[in-house]
This record gives C-alpha cells, sequence and structure tokens, in this order.
C-alpha cells in the first residue's frame, strides 16, 4: 500500500467538493482509502482493505467500505439537541 498524500484547492469546503477536486485533477484512479488528517486509530487498516477487495471480487457495485465506531450519548461529536441515540441498519 502506497500512502500518498493529497492536498486540494482551499475552494473545497466538504469531503465530497475534496473528492470532486480529487476526481476532477484525476488524482486517483484506483482504490483508495481516505482519512481525515487528524485521524489517530488502532485499527489494522490492512484488514479493512482485505474486506473490501473480497467485498469487491463477489459484488462490483461494492464501492466504498465505511469503518464506524459507536459513541457515547455525551460524546463531543453528538447533537446537543439530540435526545435519542440513531440506529442505522
Amino acid at each position: 500500500m502506497q500512502i500518498l498524500p493529497i492536498v486540494t484547492a482551499k475552494e473545497t469546503f466538504s469531503p465530497g467538493d475534496a473528492m470532486r477536486d480529487i476526481y476532477t485533477r484525476g488524482l486517483l484512479t484506483t482504490d483508495f482509502v481516505l482519512v481525515m488528517g487528524d485521524l489517530v486509530s488502532n485499527i489494522r487498516i490492512d484488514d479493512v482493505v482485505r474486506a473490501h477487495r473480497e467485498r469487491r471480487k463477489t459484488n462490483k457495485d461494492a464501492i466504498m467500505t465505511m469503518v464506524v465506531k459507536e459513541c457515547g450519548a455525551k460524546h463531543r461529536t453528538r447533537s446537543v439537541t439530540s435526545h435519542s441515540a440513531i440506529t442505522y441498519h
């Protein structure tokens, strides 16, 4: 796996803007791992990449694998107005 830091234009204000900028400039032409610049983690990224590649072998439409972790009700990323946890299926 090659690590390629990419800096996007100053006009990008969201991950979507950044992805459009990267696509338009043709910087990525194959699978990639996208992380925020301030990421601190102890996850084995090679296991995630391996799982994604296995999923792609059986389903070519599986274009993205996300790694998420549940946070507590009082975590700083939660909305101040949220009263219940969101459940994803």
